[in-house]
C-alpha cells in the first residue's frame, strides 16, 4: 500500500474518517521520524513527491498503527525510489526497504539514507542498534 504524503494519490483512497485519521497520523509520524526525507536516497519532501510505503509485501490489510512497517519513499510507480523498490525487489529486500509479509518489521534493519543502518520500532522511534536508546517521534 502507498499513501501520498505531499503529492497526488497513487494508491487506494481511505474510505472512512477513521482511515483518514489513521493516514494523517501515519504521515505526520513518518515525516517527523525521517525528517521528511526519502528512506532510500535522502531527498527532501520539498524537492520530490513523498509517499508512505508499506514494507511488508503481500500483506492484504496493512497495519497503519505499526510505524516500523512504513517508510517514506520519493517518486511513484514510474519514477524515483518507489519505482526502484518495485522494479528491483532483491535490492529492496537486501536494504530492508521491503520484507516478507511473515517477518516482524521491528526485527529487520533498514539501510536508511538519512539515519544509516537502523531498526524501527512500532511506536515511530528508531534504534541505531538493537538495545540502544530510542530516538525518534515521541508525539502521540
Amino acid at each position: 500500500m502507498i499513501l501520498p504524503i505531499n503529492g497526488p494519490a497513487t494508491g487506494p483512497d481511505p474510505q472512512t474518517s477513521a482511515d483518514l485519521d489513521a493516514a494523517a497520523i501515519l504521515a505526520r509520524r513518518l515525516v517527523i521520524r525521517d525528517d521528511g526525507r526519502c528512506a532510500a536516497c535522502g531527498v527532501s519532501g520539498d524537492q520530490a513527491t513523498m509517499n508512505a510505503f508499506h514494507r511488508p509485501r503481500s500483506q492484504r490489510t496493512p497495519d497503519m498503527t505499526n510505524f516500523a512497517a512504513w517508510l517514506l519513499l520519493c517518486g511513484s510507480s514510474t519514477e524515483g525510489c518507489l519505482m526502484q523498490v518495485i522494479e528491483e525487489p532483491r535490492w529492496a529486500r537486501t536494504t530492508g526497504l521491503t520484507l516478507a509479509a511473515h517477518k516482524d518489521p521491528t526485527s529487520v534493519g533498514v539501510w536508511h539514507a538519512f539515519h544509516g543502518l537502523v531498526f524501527l520500532d512500532a511506536d515511530g522511534g528508531l534504534y541505531p542498534r538493537v538495545g540502544q536508546v530510542r530516538r525518534g517521534c515521541d508525539e502521540r
